[in-house]
């Protein structure tokens, strides 16, 4: 399941998404910080954008972790895979986030909650499975 993740951020392009929103929020932190070379304020510009630019380049967005779970179960479903492995991963991953692992806190910053996780990937599935039962009828 964590490698058909994986690919499926390779597939989505979700890394190139990021690359260029990251090259473009340079030009414009550039340019903010050019913009207010000649004023006081200067400081606090240049902090701000610093700031700006650190909370885009976080990673992959919510919205790009979902897709990526769903691109990831889907795939594992049509090669015949283990595709509800992802209900014994991310239990793996609340147990280790009640056993207070920093890791693990630092990483659902970004990502969704793996309760979130198993609650979407539970009702995509259930959606994939109406879907494929309608299609061959």
């Amino acid at each position: 399941m964590i490698i058909a993740h994986e690919m499926a951020h390779i597939e989505k392009k979700h890394s190139v998404i990021a690359y260029r929103r990251s090259v473009a929020l340079s030009f414009l932190t550039a340019a903010i910080i050019l913009g207010t070379r000649d004023d006081k304020d200067n400081d606090e510009a240049a902090i701000a954008a610093v700031v700006m630019s650190t909370l885009i380049r976080q990673g992959y967005s919510r919205s790009q972790e979902k897709e990526a779970d769903e691109v990831g179960v889907t795939h594992l479903k049509r090669a015949g895979y283990d595709y509800q492995s992802y209900g014994t991963i991310f239990g793996k991953f609340i147990d280790l986030r009640k056993s207070k692992v920093t890791t693990i806190s630092k990483l659902f910053a970004t990502h969704p909650t793996p309760e979130e996780r198993i609650a979407n990937l539970d009702k995509y599935l259930k959606s994939y499975d109406e879907l494929q039962l309608k299609l061959n009828y």
